[in-house]
């Protein structure tokens, strides 16, 4: 079945239980390069702007390598078998996308191990604060406060 031909995540038949499982033992053999992406998603995501992290996120019908809940996006973590995947892997990020509003992020094992991984963590992060307060101010407009909010914002960080 294709993604556009899904038009109900229940339609994946695959039991929670079975994930979970799985997710366990996904845990126990965590590759180095995603321990350590974990670690800098957590200092700078959780850390420094306070974002809800998760480890091995179940979102039915898949696992997510790093989960950041309060922007909706997941962090993978590809290593050689995804190269051969791609097909597997861009169809996976639709499905999260259309059904969980989860933007995924990639990245190579040797990506992780760069100062490009940390860079890019910082820029999702800071998109991620943009698009929430886009959103209040957005609110603060169907509300009639725009002009309060401005005020006490006193900069535009969506420039």
């Amino acid at each position: 079945m294709h993604i556009d031909e899904i038009t109900n995540p229940a339609d994946i038949n695959i039991k929670k239980s079975v994930l979970k499982k799985r997710k366990i033992d996904l845990m126990k053999k965590t590759p180095a390069s995603q321990k350590r992406a974990w670690r800098i998603t957590k200092s700078i995501a959780g850390d420094i702007f306070k974002y809800t992290l998760q480890k091995e996120r179940v979102s039915k019908p898949y696992i997510l390598d790093i989960y950041i809940k309060s922007i909706k996006v997941g962090i993978e973590i590809d290593g050689s078998v995804h190269k051969e995947a791609s097909g597997y892997d861009n169809r996976r990020d639709d499905y999260l996308y259309k059904f969980n509003k989860i933007k995924i992020y990639r990245f190579t094992n040797d990506e992780v191990q760069s100062e490009y991984f940390r860079m890019a963590i910082w820029g999702i992060c800071l998109d991620g604060l943009k698009r929430r307060i886009k959103k209040i101010k957005e609110n603060a407009v169907i509300d009639g406060v725009e002009r309060q909010f401005n005020d006490a914002l006193k900069f535009d960080v969506l420039a």
